[in-house]
């Protein structure tokens, strides 16, 4: 397996573990896929990356509510979706700026 891959793979554990502390769970789903996009994309990792990542997090999320609680399966799939959407949001604005800086220093 690839540094990447592993690192992303942790990273989603990582996200998994941290939504079950309940002041974290909403800035984590919401602010943490956006921040991790733009930092993302400045550092040059690839979006798969972070859409591993999050994916992952979202899907360890699912599987430890559901063995815990037996309950919110169909929330977590869609919030697993809607965090890989808010990363390619943060990833794609920050690359499109990163693009228009680098436009106006060459002209």
């Amino acid at each position: 397996m690839s540094k990447s891959l592993l690192g992303s793979l942790a990273a989603g554990f990582l996200i998994g573990t941290l939504a079950w502390i309940g002041p974290l769970f909403i800035p984590l789903v919401l602010a943490g896929p956006i921040v991790s996009g733009v930092v993302g994309a400045t550092k040059g990792v690839a979006f798969r990356w972070l859409a591993a990542a999050w994916a992952t997090g979202g899907v360890v999320m699912l599987a430890s509510d559901w063995i815990a609680n037996n309950e919110d399966k169909a929330f977590h799939a869609v919030l697993t979706i809607v965090m890989v959407v808010l990363a390619g949001a943060g990833w794609r604005i920050a690359r499109a700026v990163q693009r228009r800086r680098t436009v106006a220093v060459e002209a």
